[in-house]
């Protein structure tokens, strides 16, 4: 375990949920994509140096409970902006990574009164995902970790990695919930893209130039649809920018939050 590595449950909406913490300064939000956020992995280290770093998994998915009222995404959104209230948070920075950016983007059309700023990275929920990007729910495992990087060499090794029992359920667990909020409508929100206009923050748009999953093309329409918004793509790069190109992606970040 990373030293000073906080781990605890806090309940949320009737929901216990699973958080990880770590670092000093200004506060970071890190909402995670459909595999979920088991461990503590190298670009939340190299993040929790320079900001106080809050990584949650969401209802329904690891070591979270799953609520009854959990249906579709809308509902993640808004149970992160009680998140935010329940610990009196101010001045957040929002990041979300694919279906995270997906939430993080529901949560910001309705409320941003505490973020400061919002980065979306290979963010997913909009119509041009299901046209352009892989399907996940006709793909096999290693057709989606082959589409999901640039460099097939992390992608088989991350293929060739043993999964104990433990580590297969949350898989599951993760992947039923993500069916349960993403099938109907297939991947996508149909009302977000009309209600983008309505953040008004500093944004950051993140995007591989190989990204299989949530196409550049989708990245460049979130660009356009919320005013003021800056486009990075980091080249060479699939849909797992945070493992991929770890080091440019902090950074990114990290210049983007201290602008």
């Amino acid at each position: 375990m990373s030293e000073g590595l906080e781990e605890f449950r806090e309940k949320i909406c009737g929901c216990e949920i699973s958080i990880k913490r770590k670092g000093k300064g200004k506060k970071v939000l890190f909402l995670h994509g459909g595999r979920g956020a088991p461990v503590w992995l190298p670009f939340m280290e190299e993040l929790s140096n320079k900001f106080e770093l809050y990584v949650p998994e969401h209802p329904g998915y690891g070591q979270s409970d799953t609520p009854e009222w959990l249906d579709k995404m809308e509902d993640l959104g808004y149970f992160y902006l009680e998140l935010i209230e329940h610990f009196k948070m101010q001045d957040i920075h929002l990041v979300g990574s694919s279906i995270g950016g997906w939430i993080a983007a529901e949560m910001c059309i309705r409320n941003t009164n505490k973020i400061k700023s919002l980065v979306l990275a290979a963010p997913a929920g909009l119509s041009l995902q299901r046209q352009y990007g892989l399907d996940p729910f006709i793909s096999t495992d290693d057709e989606f970790t082959r589409n999901a990087f640039y460099d097939q060499k992390l992608a088989e090794g991350m293929i060739n990695q043993e999964v104990d029992e433990a580590a297969m359920d949350l898989i599951l667990k993760n992947k039923t919930t993500g069916a349960r909020l993403t099938w109907k409508p297939r991947i996508y929100s149909p009302q977000m893209e009309k209600w983008l206009f309505r953040i008004r923050i500093p944004t950051l748009i993140i995007s591989g130039s190989h990204d299989n999953i949530c196409p550049l093309e989708q990245s460049k329409l979130f660009n356009k649809k919320i005013e003021g918004s800056q486009l990075a793509i980091i080249e060479k790069c699939g849909h797992l920018p945070h493992v991929e190109k770890k080091d440019e992606y902090c950074d990114l970040i990290t210049n983007f939050i201290m602008e």
